[in-house]
C-alpha cells in the first residue's frame, strides 16, 4: 500500500499576536560524556499545567531554535532515545528578546552489562527549515486508527475535546495529503476521515 504525506497548515491570526510573543531561545543538545551533538532530539517548552506549548527538533549539529514565545515560566524538556530526559526551568520575561542557553549536556542512560538487548527504532522526526517532519511508523496506533489518533501522539500537537487541532500552540487551519487540500478548510473532519495506516510522514 502506498503511503502518503500529510501536511498540517498553520495560520497566524494577526500580526499583533506575533509581536506579543517575541522571545526566542537558542540552545544545543550534546552528549554529556563525548560532547557530540544529539541529532533530531525532541525539545519542548512545557507550561505550569504540563501542556507542551512549543516544540522543536535539533539539527545535524545539535542546535535548536524556538521563536515567538510568550513570556511565562516554562520547563525545557529534551528527550532522545538512549538518554535520560533533560529538564531545565526557564523564566522568560517581557524584556528578553533572545535567550542563548549554550550547550545543554544530556546524560546517556545506564546500561546493564549482564544482558544486552538491541532495538532498532526509526528517527521520530526531523527539522527541515521551518518545517517539522514526523515519521508515522514511530508512533504506534491500533489497526483501524484515524489520522487524528496518530497525530495526537506527536509532540507539540494538541487536540481538544471538540476536535480542534493546535500545533506548537497555534491553530491548524488546513490539511494537505500529497500536496492536495483534503476536506477543504475543515482539519477536524479531514483527520477523522483519513486512516492512519496510509500515512508515511506528517509535516507541520
Amino acid at each position: 500500500m502506498q503511503k502518503s504525506f500529510i501536511i498540517l497548515s498553520l495560520l497566524i491570526i494577526s500580526s499583533s499576536f506575533l509581536f506579543s510573543q517575541n522571545i526566542e531561545i537558542i540552545g544545543r543538545a550534546i552528549d554529556s560524556n563525548s560532547n557530540r551533538p544529539l541529532i533530531s532530539a525532541s525539545v519542548q517548552l512545557i507550561d505550569k499545567d504540563s501542556v507542551t506549548k512549543y516544540h522543536a527538533l535539533t539539527d545535524n549539529r545539535g542546535f535548536f531554535k524556538i521563536n515567538n514565545i510568550a513570556p511565562a515560566k516554562y520547563i525545557l524538556k529534551i528527550t532522545y532515545i538512549g538518554y535520560t530526559t533533560y529538564f531545565k526551568n526557564l523564566n522568560l520575561k517581557t524584556k528578553q528578546h533572545i535567550l542563548k542557553l549554550g550547550n545543554l549536556a544530556v546524560k546517556p542512560q545506564d546500561v546493564e552489562l549482564n544482558e544486552v538487548e538491541v532495538n532498532a527504532q526509526s528517527i521520530i522526526g526531523e527539522q527541515h527549515g521551518d518545517t517539522t517532519q514526523f515519521n508515522a511508523n514511530s508512533f504506534k496506533t491500533l489497526k483501524d486508527a484515524t489520522a487524528e489518533e496518530l497525530i495526537r501522539k506527536m509532540p507539540g500537537i494538541e487536540i481538544d475535546p471538540s476536535g480542534k487541532v493546535k500545533a506548537q500552540g497555534e491553530d491548524v487551519k488546513k490539511v494537505f495529503v500529497d500536496g492536495k487540500k483534503f476536506f477543504g478548510d475543515d482539519p477536524t473532519l479531514a483527520l477523522k476521515n483519513l486512516p492512519a495506516e496510509v500515512i508515511d510522514k506528517v509535516q507541520i
